[in-house]
């Protein structure tokens, strides 16, 4: 992403040790940043696929902005098994 100009895109696959037993939430965080200081800084990222064996996150660039290097922090959440909602009650009359 250093030596271009224009759009850039970089595409990082993270695989999980073992597969999960559901596609989790995933979150991220940026924790390294390495950038020319004699252009803007234009970065973006985003997960551009979450499965149970792992997630692929986008970074991109554009104009030009020179980036060595970035790095991420990030926590796979799966949350409980959902059921299927319990049916609506009547509502109970007023003084009974």
């Amino acid at each position: 992403m250093r030596a271009a100009k224009g759009n850039r895109i970089v595409r990082t696959i993270v695989q999980f040790k073992t597969p999960l037993p559901r596609v989790p939430v995933v979150h991220y965080s940026i924790t390294e940043l390495d950038s020319s200081k004699a252009q803007n800084l234009r970065f973006k990222s985003h997960i551009l696929l979450r499965a149970r064996h792992g997630f692929v996150i986008e970074f991109r660039t554009w104009d030009d902005t020179k980036i060595a290097s970035a790095s991420i922090n990030w926590l796979a959440i799966v949350g409980a098994p959902t059921s299927p909602a319990p049916p609506p009650q009547p509502p109970t009359p007023i003084g009974h």
